[in-house]
């Protein structure tokens, strides 16, 4: 699954449903896929709350499910922001990254050609 969404809070709501449905319609457990969903929608989330205003437009998002893997890869060309780097002083117990990285087996990073990319794997 590859697609582009707007980059603001509404469509990273439907961005989380698609790749739900894809996840399920490509034989993915409901849980696990609810989890990417949840993945999906708070990183999409992050990057509409902290990317540069006009800097970025839109999110590319890519889900991909293998016998061992699903794999969600988000690209934005938004300021700098590496998710495996932040640390959360807020105090709150649950905020959205540290969801994702309980609800997933890996989150990495790279900076590529003035891109955002974050890759999340979630191991089946």
């Amino acid at each position: 699954l590859d697609f582009s969404i707007r980059n603001n809070k509404e469509d990273a709501t439907d961005a989380a449903h698609r790749a739900v449905a894809f996840c399920e319609e490509n034989g993915v457990e409901e849980n696990l896929a609810h989890n990417i969903g949840v993945a999906v929608e708070e990183l999409c989330v992050n990057s509409a709350t902290y990317a540069a205003k006009g800097q970025t437009d839109s999110i590319d998002v890519y889900v991909k499910v293998s016998d061992q893997s699903v794999v969600l890869r988000l690209r934005d060309n938004g300021a700098i922001f590496n998710p495996t780097e932040y640390v959360d002083d807020s105090g709150r117990e649950v905020t959205g990254l540290k969801l994702v990285r309980s609800l997933t087996s890996s989150i990495e990073y790279n900076r590529v050609l003035d891109y955002n990319v974050t890759v999340v794997t979630v191991n089946r």
